[in-house]
């Protein structure tokens, strides 16, 4: 964080609250020239501070709910690693995929129907293709994932965004243009309507009322930043939580601490052996165990226990099946 000045800072938070802030919002939000915004725009994607501008879609809406899976590895090499990777990569119905240390060495992620629905996909996709590679696994189902922007990039006095990625799972009617939409701006998310528009073959007209209407139904629920953690100096971090004699009252006050963290990005409860995870962006694993204690400390009444990994590296990060990846600026069309 050392190489970023005060307006870099600013320009990451108020890019990380809205993706698609227009260019004149965020150059007086951040005090420059809309000349100067854009040009900072482009070195922090030049420097790799930004990957890509990423749209948070609820697959809840498509019928689809969402499955992590923990993987203890054995005797696998970097080639079987790397096959892993690739493979996970080129399926649609994989969300997530990271390796980890801790007491799982990968995870996950994936969009099902229900249980049989990943059973058939993954017990006899994945599982099937490197069980010889893999020694223990344990799934969990996700009810809610609720997400908020950072405020590490820059403290400010201001209310978190938080958006609930799941929910119970229905079929909001979408066509094939909402669909096309939304593969392109999954991983495109500050594109200009214009744009969209050419790829999907339509009119911006029809773009702005398309994504406008999705948010309103909830599909297209908030526009982010992504970027590899080690630029920063930053780990991810996640610990899952073992809860004992819950109620509404301290469960509220429970998620009360967890939306006034900075650090803590994402919180989700789950069916499963744990009860609850939470996603941490922290300088260093220490830290990380810090903030736990302190957890524990406030609410030891009913956090019975937890466990944690160390996420070294994500491989893929996706909130829409079959979404197309980052725009290739050089050719200037999506490719996969």
């Amino acid at each position: 964080m050392k190489d970023l000045d005060v307006i870099d800072r600013k320009m990451l938070y108020q890019l990380d609250r809205n993706a698609r802030v227009p260019l004149g919002v965020l150059s007086k939000k951040a005090g420059i020239s809309k000349e100067s915004a854009h040009y900072r725009i482009r070195r922090l994607l030049e420097n790799k501070r930004i990957s890509k501008f990423y749209t948070i879609i609820n697959t809840a809406k498509f019928g689809y709910y969402f499955f992590k899976i923990y993987v203890q590895l054995q005797n696998t090499t970097g080639k079987i690693e790397k096959e892993m990777v690739e493979y996970l990569q080129s399926q649609p119905r994989y969300g997530w995929m990271c390796f980890c240390s801790g007491r799982w060495d990968m995870v996950v992620g994936a969009w099902a129907e229900d249980p049989v629905d990943l059973e058939d996909s993954f017990l006899m996709d994945f599982m099937g293709k490197f069980s010889d590679y893999i020694l223990s696994k344990e799934v969990s189902t996700t009810k809610h994932n609720i997400q908020q922007n950072r405020r590490w990039f820059y403290p400010v006095d201001e209310k978190p965004i938080t958006v609930d990625v799941g929910g119970r799972a229905e079929k909001v009617e979408l066509d094939d243009i909402d669909r096309e939409i939304l593969r392109i701006i999954a991983n495109n998310a500050r594109l200009p309507t214009t744009r969209i528009a050419k790829l999907a073959k339509t009119t911006p007209a029809v773009v702005r009322h398309r994504m406008k209407a999705m948010e309103k139904q909830g599909v297209i629920l908030s526009y982010r930043i992504s970027f590899d953690l080690n630029c920063y100096g930053y780990e991810f971090c996640k610990s899952f939580i073992y809860l004992r004699n819950i109620n509404r009252k301290r469960m509220d006050a429970f998620i009360a601490y967890v939306r006034q963290h900075g650090n803590i990005l994402n919180m989700v409860t789950a069916y499963g052996s744990w009860d609850v995870e939470l996603e941490f962006e922290v300088p260093n694993f220490e830290y990380f165990h810090g903030e736990m204690k302190k957890i524990r400390e406030h609410f030891g009444d009913i956090v019975k226990s937890y466990d944690s990994i160390l996420i070294s590296k994500e491989y893929k990060v996706d909130f829409m099946p079959g979404c197309y990846p980052p725009l290739n600026q050089e050719q200037g069309k999506l490719g996969r």
